[in-house]
């Protein structure tokens, strides 16, 4: 039999670990190691670009489906959050003003929900007034096939060039003004005649 001081006590504790891991588990979506962070802030050069993931056709929230083969010759910012994920809020105004700024320029934007579900990613999308397509990756797939993204990543942001190639990564919260650099610099690269 538990004493009712003893029952306090591990009652308390009980308490503390729980909150402990919740505390980790809500962290992990802004606490990406520093050599992602570091890697993550520049161009990638242009000989050393992978493609990004041309043939996946993920269904969007809006129930149509969309794939880089369709975005063929315009830069692509594939920004990847989860509607639990503070830093990510955090950052979808600026997401907001760069697509703006850069929406008649050749700029197209993608938004992924990772892990997430459907009605939380559409009520996200609601409250913060995303104003491009976003799909949910429930399983994550969509987030492997780039990479190294995933849940504890997030927020994440993929840029993608005129040649269907991932030239940039950036892990953790972007802000409109490192955003808008990498894009100008990306729009001055001139896609391959074709």
């Amino acid at each position: 039999m538990i004493v009712p001081a003893a029952h306090r006590r591990l009652r308390g504790a009980v308490a503390v670990l729980a909150s402990l891991g919740a505390a980790i588990a809500l962290s992990a979506c802004s606490q990406s190691d520093a050599s992602q962070r570091s890697a993550g802030k520049g161009l990638i050069e242009v000989g050393s670009r992978q493609d990004a993931p041309a043939d996946y056709r993920p269904r969007l929230l809006t129930d149509g489906q969309l794939g880089f083969t369709d975005l063929r010759g315009d830069v692509v910012v594939v920004n990847f959050w989860a509607s639990w994920c503070a830093p990510c809020r955090e950052e979808q105004p600026d997401l907001n003003q760069v697509h703006a700024a850069y929406a008649d320029r050749g700029v197209s934007f993608l938004g992924v929900a990772i892990k997430d579900n459907h009605s939380n990613a559409e009520s996200y999308v609601a409250e913060l007034g995303v104003p491009y397509d976003s799909l949910v990756d429930a399983d994550g797939s969509y987030g492997a096939s780039f990479g190294e993204v995933g849940p504890s990543a997030l927020p994440a942001t993929i840029l993608v060039d005129h040649e269907g190639r991932v030239a940039a990564r950036i892990f953790g919260r972007t802000t409109a003004e490192e955003l808008s650099s990498l894009l100008d610099r990306l729009l001055a690269e001139q896609p391959a005649a074709g």
